[in-house]
């Protein structure tokens, strides 16, 4: 029994689409290797031979506003750096987790902050 032009027409374009998934995913985890400092949106991918000026810099300034309504996100960064921060250490890759320390302590104080103003218990 010979396949009918719209069947090998269908099974080239789940062919094509599968593959374009696995470029996805591999796209994605390509890029996630070169993660070196996370953002709120995403990372840094800068090589660690050269240094930012202003990596997370709104962390750190004194203009930088921000209010509870992004406690979340502000956790989720954390959550990320520490991630990077451990996978770096199992990979020997001691600068990139000491470049990421500063992020990581900038978040906890952001953090801490934030829950106390959010916490009318608190002080």
């Amino acid at each position: 029994m010979s396949e009918t032009p719209a069947a090998a027409t269908s099974e080239d374009s789940k062919d094509k689409s599968q593959l374009r998934q696995k470029r996805m995913i591999a796209d994605h985890f390509e890029n996630l290797a070169r993660a070196k400092q996370t953002l709120p949106n995403g990372y840094c991918g800068l090589p660690l031979q050269q240094s930012c000026p202003h990596p997370n810099a709104c962390l750190t300034c004194n203009h930088f506003l921000t209010t509870p309504e992004f406690l979340d996100q502000h956790r989720e960064q954390l959550q990320r750096t520490e991630q990077l921060i451990i996978q770096a250490q199992a990979d020997g890759r001691q600068r990139l987790a000491e470049m990421n320390e500063p992020i990581r302590l900038n978040l906890i104080r952001v953090i801490d902050s934030l829950e106390d103003l959010d916490d009318p218990d608190a002080a």
